[in-house]
Formats: structure tokens, C-alpha cells, sequence
């Protein structure tokens, strides 16, 4: 500010600043108050390195400053001797800047907590808001609650090893960042846990970490301490793993209510290779049910807690893995006209469609190879016919037959194209979805 007053005092009144403005009229105070003004905002954006709104309300933070310096000083019994003061304090060449600090001073006052206290900060949170819902007659008695990872960018000169690798948007090449792993109240729409994955996801041999677990028990236990049973837990397909569904099935995370309904537990099946086959193979085979009874292997020596509940209940053992039931239904997100479309229809469509495409690819081959007989009658060299879906129309037409030739290929090549893309989407529009099949023991 010491660099401003000069040029506020004599050099936004000197006639060179009012020919630099591009006026010849004579400047008045109401203009160079104006002028005064913008011209501090845009020293503060400046300085900032922001916008000049943001040096707007920097002003406006110093005038609100200035303000209360001001009015603590008319209240003071002796202001003059209060002015010097703040002016001993205020020189420039005082031996000690007033705001100096040491980086180590700063760090203190920033808001810090290790995981377990800003998790349980997240969950007093998320009660006080049901509270709140609950005031105002808008808390359903029944929720659902989604784990899901969450991939945050971040970087710093200093590497370490709590970075790890993310995937922001839909972009395929993964960054240097943090993945959390979060709970959200999707009846609600309010975040209930959360905590940062430190392992590297893309480890081939790392499994989902069993944080999950603990954040959807501390979750479910804050629901219901705000009377909301928990009905649902809908999990990523990240977190396809046994120990989800042995929790479920064993009752792990109901806790102490196991007189209210299990909690259902829904997260859709990892395909390990080729989905896409898999998905072809269940549309041609008319025998695959909707819905089956399956299970997933636990191994009986990682998790411990869960071998002896095996053991105590019954779970069938088979190469040194026990099988924990589960159910498979295929869904179906595809529609025929305004009705949705269930997976037998889907098969039935599926034969359908693939009937037809293999007739279009027949009458495809009669018509490329009249066109390549037609050709090479005229004299020329063809060994196939050119696809023309991605080309322009030929310039060189050879009478009425070649014409008529072109738009019958033409067609033909479209109609394949068509079936094609509609039989993807139909594959594509297939999905299989675990749930939890619990004892009621």
C-alpha cells in the first residue's frame, strides 16, 4: 500500500494520466475516485495471480478491516496515543515484520486428524443431518447405502509413498493421485464415511482392501442409531469379493439387530476375460436360467474370523476353498419400444437378430461378387468389392447396371452394419448382479 498512495495522491491527477485515459475533458473527483478504486483492485488481482473479482473482494476485505481498526480506535480513551502505537507496530522498518511466521507455526494451526478421527467427524456429521431430516418430517425409516471409490488428482515436489494412481473422468491413462473409498446414503443422498486407499489398485495381485468392511459396519451403525434401517448395501464392481458376501451371509453386518431383515448386499459380477463372449454365450444358450444359485471361493487360510464361521455353519469345503451361496440374475437394460425387455425376450431377440444378419451377409456376398463380375467383364482387375459406407460415391459410372449394382452393394453393406451394432448393443445392454444368500440359523 506504501507504493499506491503516491501514485493515488499525484499521479492520477497529473494530465498524462487523463491523456492515457483517452479523454480531453477536465477530470473531476467523482472519476478519479473511480479510477482509484479500480486501480487497487487491480494491483490486488495482480498480486493474487487471480481474477479480478477475487481482487474485488480482497479490497473488500481490507476495507472491512479498516474499518474495525477504526472503530476500535474511537472507542479507545486516548486514541492518539493508540495511533502511535499501531504506527510503531505498522513501520516498515521495524526489525520484525508483524505478520512474520515461521512455516513450522503455521502448519499447528491448520486442521489436522489421522483417519479414524476424520472418519468419525464424517459420521457425527451424517447424524447430525439425519437429525435434521428428521425435524422436518423428510428421514425415510428404511435406507440404501453405495461403496464406491472415488479417484482425486493430486501432486507435490515432495514423493512419497501415500501417493498412488488414480483415473479422473473417463480418461484412460491413470495420474498421480488419491483413491477414497467412500460410503454414501443414496435414499438420502449423504455421504457417510470415507477413507483413503493407500494400496496401488492396479497391483494385480492386491485384493479389495477390507477398509470396506469397517466403513459400511461404522455406517450402518450410525443409521440405525438415528432409527433407519439399513434394507440395502450396493457395492462397486471393484469390490466384487467373497468376503463382502460372507459378511452378508454370515450376518456380520447386521450386528446386534439380527431381529430386523438381513441386509441385502448387490454388486454386479466381474467377468476376469472376455465379457463380451461370456455375455454371447448366455444370449445363445436357451437353457441358461435368469436367475441361478451359485458361490464364490474364500480362501481358508486369508481371513480367519470367517474360517471359523464357515466351519461352525456347514460351508462346504473344496480344494482348500470354501464355496460362500450366492445369486446370479441377469438384467437386461435394453427396451422394445415402451416395454422393457426381460432376458428370455433378450435371448429370443438375440436369435433373431443374429438370423438376420446371417441372411444380410449372405445376399451381401451374392451382390459383391455379381459387382466384381460386372467389373471385370468391363476390363477391369477387382478381387473384392470396395466397401462404400466410408467412401464417396464413384465419379466413374458405366451404365445403368453398374449404377443399379452400387446401390444395391451400398445398401447391403448397411443393412449388415445396422444388425451388427444392434446385436452389440443388445450384449452390451446385459448385466449379471450378485446378491447375498444369507442362513437362517
Amino acid at each position: 500500500m506504501q507504493s499506491i498512495s503516491p501514485l493515488i495522491n499525484s499521479d492520477i491527477h497529473s494530465e498524462s494520466w487523463i491523456k492515457f485515459r483517452g479523454t480531453h475533458q477536465k477530470s473531476n473527483n467523482i472519476t478519479i475516485e473511480k479510477e482509484a478504486k479500480a486501480l487497487i483492485s487491480l494491483l490486488l488481482s495482480l498480486i493474487q495471480g487471480g481474477s479480478q473479482k477475487e481482487g474485488q473482494q480482497m479490497a473488500s476485505l481490507i476495507s472491512t478491516l479498516i474499518y474495525d481498526l477504526l472503530t476500535e480506535l474511537k472507542r479507545h480513551p486516548d486514541p492518539i496515543a493508540a495511533i502511535d502505537a499501531i504506527l510503531a507496530v505498522f513501520d516498515p522498518d521495524h526489525p520484525e515484520h508483524l505478520f512474520s511466521a515461521c512455516p513450522q507455526t503455521q502448519d499447528k494451526l491448520l486442521p489436522k486428524g489421522n483417519q479414524k478421527e476424520l472418519s468419525k467427524l464424517m459420521i457425527e456429521e451424517y447424524k447430525h443431518d439425519l437429525e435434521e431430516l428428521d425435524s422436518f418430517r423428510a428421514k425415510s425409516n428404511k435406507v440404501a447405502l453405495a461403496l464406491d471409490t472415488t479417484h482425486e488428482a493430486a501432486d507435490s515436489i515432495y514423493k512419497n509413498g501415500e501417493f498412488t494412481y488414480a483415473v479422473i473422468g473417463q480418461s484412460e491413462k491413470p495420474i498421480k493421485g488419491f483413491i477414497y473409498e467412500t460410503v454414501e446414503d443414496v435414499t438420502h443422498h449423504l455421504f457417510c464415511n470415507s477413507t483413503r486407499n493407500k494400496k496401488n489398485v492396479y497391483s494385480v495381485r492386491e485384493l479389495p482392501t477390507p477398509h470396506g468392511i469397517q466403513l459400511l459396519c461404522e455406517s450402518i451403525e450410525a443409521a440405525r442409531s438415528r432409527c433407519c434401517e439399513v434394507s440395502e448395501i450396493y457395492l462397486d464392481r471393484y469390490y466384487y469379493d467373497t468376503r463382502y458376501f460372507a459378511y452378508a451371509y454370515f450376518r456380520q453386518f447386521d450386528g446386534k439387530y439380527l431381529q430386523q431383515e438381513p441386509i441385502r448386499v448387490i454388486v454386479p459380477k466381474k467377468f476376469p476375460r472376455g465379457k463380451e463372449s461370456k455375455k454371447r454365450e448366455m444370449l445363445e444358450n436357451q437353457d441358461y436360467p435368469e436367475i441361478k444359485l451359485s458361490s464364490m471361493q474364500l480362501n481358508s487360510y486369508s481371513e480367519p474370523h470367517l474360517k471359523n464361521l464357515c466351519q461352525y455353519y456347514g460351508i462346504p469345503k473344496k480344494d482348500g476353498c470354501f464355496h460362500i451361496p450366492m445369486v446370479e440374475v441377469v438384467c437386461v437394460n435394453h427396451s422394445d419400444g415402451d416395454k422393457q425387455m426381460n432376458f428370455d425376450a433378450a435371448k429370443r431377440y438375440y436369435s433373431h437378430l443374429k438370423t438376420e444378419k446371417h441372411n444380410a451377409e449372405q445376399r451381401l456376398h451374392r451382390i459383391e461378387a455379381e459387382y466384381v463380375s460386372h467389373l471385370n467383364h468391363l476390363g477391369y482387375t477387382l478381387k473384392k468389392a470396395p466397401n462404400l459406407l466410408h467412401m464417396k460415391f464413384p465419379k466413374r459410372i458405366h451404365g445403368y447396371r453398374h449404377q443399379c449394382l452400387i446401390r444395391e452393394l451400398k445398401l447391403a453393406q448397411k443393412r449388415v452394419e445396422q444388425l451388427g451394432e444392434r446385436l452389440e448393443s443388445l450384449v452390451n445392454s446385459v448385466n449379471v448382479f450378485c446378491l447375498r444368500v444369507y442362513d437362517s440359523r
